[in-house]
């Protein structure tokens, strides 16, 4: 045999051998196929899972954080309505005081629009141990 009739026998035999496995392996290639694409499917569920996951603890944490809110919410509208007493009787204590400032400038208003000297009549009335004034003695003489 020449070289390359020798040649040409193992080109032609690895080539049946070639199309031989091809054809016996097709089975085992195509269940390795499948393999590979249920992996692929396989990972793709448990990271579609893991964001699930994640999407719920975020969901918590904000149900969570909008609880607490509502609770300090409501904590500090007890205050606000204890402020809102306090500053009512404040108000009211100051509307007192100022009803009495009030009676007292009337009163001092129609002293000065009045006798001058009755307003003083009025103030030392009644005060003991003072001697009036002997203006005022005959004044209250002459009434």
């Amino acid at each position: 045999m020449e070289w390359t009739e020798i040649i040409l026998a193992i080109l032609s035999g690895t080539t049946l051998g070639g199309i031989v496995e091809a054809v016996r392996y097709r089975k085992e290639n195509r269940r390795i196929k499948q393999a590979e694409t249920s992996n692929v499917e396989t990972n793709e569920q448990h990271q579609r899972i893991d964001l699930a996951e994640e999407y719920m603890k975020k969901v918590l944490e904000l149900s969570e954080q909008t609880y607490q809110a509502s609770v300090k919410g409501n904590g500090n509208q007890a205050e606000m309505m204890e402020s809102l007493k306090q500053l009512k009787e404040q108000i009211s204590d100051l509307a007192e005081q100022n009803e009495k400032q009030d009676t007292v400038l009337q009163d001092i208003i129609k002293f000065l629009n009045g006798d001058f000297q009755d307003f003083l009549r009025t103030q030392h009335k009644g005060k003991p141990g003072r001697k009036p004034r002997k203006k005022e003695a005959a004044n209250e003489t002459d009434a």
